[in-house]
């Protein structure tokens, strides 16, 4: 075992006996308090049980029955506990709950058992079958009911009928923040903006708005003001110090891996924190170009599979990747900076690593702290990776084959959309989320490809110098050292704002998950074989000039 993993191990059972010793578990004044604490620490089968619990005590309340039905449906259909076993979620025994209670004669359980049903069945996508248990509940001013019925009105489009429904829970004071939102779904379809600015403008009813929402009612009617304001409020309201302190380690952890790389040419400090820069900048300006695809085009995700997959490619991947492109383009526009083949790779991480920290400070919100170790190990890497399939796309133009510029760049600029959709593909839709290993995979052959790219940026730099060798073990500790970190930083955030329990469970999490990631990133990218004019094997995408 070697001293730098046994430092990194020593420093975690130092600031597990540290937290454990010094911070305590809080103690929840009712149920639903230590539900979402469950749910802030990343426990779906613990708020589902303070559910059941609350349930068994006074099982009268509809919205304790709405609560409990959606926590369930929130657990993974199926949970790795070890090598090779896996935890499946059990959706009989709630089935069978609500069952028995559809067979009491007396009210309001008849009606708590048929809408429970129901509801089940709309979350499993069975919509005819959740319509026959509505249409089975006699209360039809049964809070939740008439929202429920309109939702499968709305998957079917039919947005008449929808509205209806939705504006009799409304009248009934029901399910509020559900009907509200979803009637301005059906507005939105319909462009009804003199209703919606109505709404908008009412501070009763503006909170059900949601972000996407908002910003499409201000998109849709070309008020750039509430568009932009809408988006910072959005981001402002996300930032936290702790997803500060995250997001910045993240970021810092990269940013001095590229630095390191660097040993021909190092680059100036100002040029890199520009890229970085506008990398966090342009990342607001994703916004309008899918918003532009969504509501004039049309293109959006909708659970088709095929419609996701081309959705995720061009509606995400293409449209991310053009935006991490512009600092590059910026930097060999009006710099004379990019002057090595590794240049194209750092600038192009480097904006990827400014648009990932904007990213991952809208992601650290306080109920989501337990995904920092997870962003910084597996998303933002793969940022990197896709934006450099364009620098590396110049590359090969510019110095193996000397081919036409804009076609090369066209063709980088696809395949890096593409690997990007693909990525996100497996994580996004429904259907296919069984099947996310497949991104996992995927995202190991980017660590080989992304190593490669380096290796041949340095084996053809233009001040190649053999004696300014990477030291492949310095390397490798560093990143065994500030990987690990993140994974630290997450386990003392988690210990000190949700108690030891909770941090000690995160710590676990972590390490199961990340470990192996983390030995892959230190030996991958810290061992690149240099001889100078050599070109590693790849997909050499851009082809020779033929003039």
């Amino acid at each position: 075992m070697s001293k730098s993993l046994l430092n990194v191990i020593g420093v975690f059972i130092l600031a597990l006996v540290l937290m454990n010793l010094t911070t305590n578990n809080p103690t929840w004044k009712n149920l639903k308090v230590k539900a979402q604490y469950y749910s802030n620490t990343n426990k779906p089968r613990e708020v589902e049980k303070c559910y059941q619990e609350l349930l068994q005590n006074d099982s009268g309340n509809i919205e304790d029955h709405y609560a409990y039905i959606h926590s369930h449906y929130k657990i993974p259909k199926r949970e790795r506990i070890g090598k090779g076993n896996w935890i499946y979620r059990d959706d009989s025994t709630i089935r069978n709950y609500y069952f028995a209670k559809s067979q009491m004669h007396q009210n309001p359980e008849h009606d708590y058992g048929y809408y429970g049903l129901g509801l089940c069945a709309s979350l499993e996508n069975d919509y005819n079958a959740a319509m026959l248990c509505y249409d089975s509940v006699g209360n039809r001013k049964l809070n939740y009911l008439n929202n429920s019925i309109g939702y499968i009105y709305l998957q079917e489009n039919n947005l008449q009928k929808a509205e209806t429904y939705f504006r009799k829970e409304i009248a009934n004071h029901g399910n509020l923040s559900g009907a509200y939102t979803n009637l301005i779904h059906v507005l939105l379809q319909e462009k009804r903006f003199d209703e919606l600015n109505s709404l908008i403008r009412d501070t009763a009813t503006n909170k059900f708005f949601t972000y996407n929402q908002e910003r499409s009612t201000y998109f849709l009617q070309g008020k750039t003001f509430g568009y932009f304001n809408t988006i910072f409020h959005r981001f402002t309201g996300s930032v936290n110090s702790y997803g500060i302190f995250g997001a910045l380690l993240i970021l810092l952890c990269w940013l001095f891996f590229l630095r390191k790389i660097d040993v021909y040419e190092n680059e100036k400090w100002k040029y890199l924190l520009l890229t970085c820069g506008l990398g966090m900048l342009l990342t607001f300006g994703t916004y309008l170009i899918s918003d532009f695809i969504t509501e004039y085009l049309n293109f959006r995700l909708n659970g088709n599979v095929i419609n996701d997959f081309f959705y995720a490619i061009f509606g995400i991947g293409a449209v991310e990747e053009f935006v991490k492109f512009l600092p590059l383009l910026v930097m060999l526009l009006f710099t004379k900076e990019v002057n090595e083949p590794i240049d194209y790779i750092i600038f192009a991480s480097v904006s990827a690593l400014g648009f990932a920290f904007v990213e991952n400070l809208m992601y650290f919100n306080e109920n989501q702290l337990f995904i920092i170790h997870g962003r910084a190990l597996s998303s933002v890497i793969s940022h990197m990776f896709d934006a450099s399939v364009i620098g590396y796309g110049l590359i090969l133009c510019r110095y193996k084959y000397h081919g036409n510029i804009i076609l090369s760049f066209l063709i980088a600029f696809l395949i890096a959309a593409f690997a990007h959709g693909f990525y996100d593909f497996w994580l996004i839709n429904d259907y296919v989320k069984d099947y996310g290993v497949i991104t996992f995979i995927f995202m190991i052959f980017t660590f080989v490809w992304y190593n490669i790219f380096i290796s041949n940026a340095l084996n053809n730099s233009t001040f190649f110098n053999k004696k300014k060798i990477l030291n492949a073990e310095k390397l490798k500790d560093y990143l065994l050292y500030s990987l690990s970190s993140v994974i630290l930083l997450e386990y003392l955030i988690m210990s000190y704002k949700y108690g030891p329990t909770a941090g000690n469970w995160t710590l676990f999490k972590s390490l199961y998950s990340g470990a192996f990631i983390i030995f892959l990133l230190s030996t991958r990218l810290s061992n690149f074989p240099v001889k100078q004019g050599e070109w590693r094997p790849l997909f050499d995408w851009i082809t020779k000039n033929n003039d």
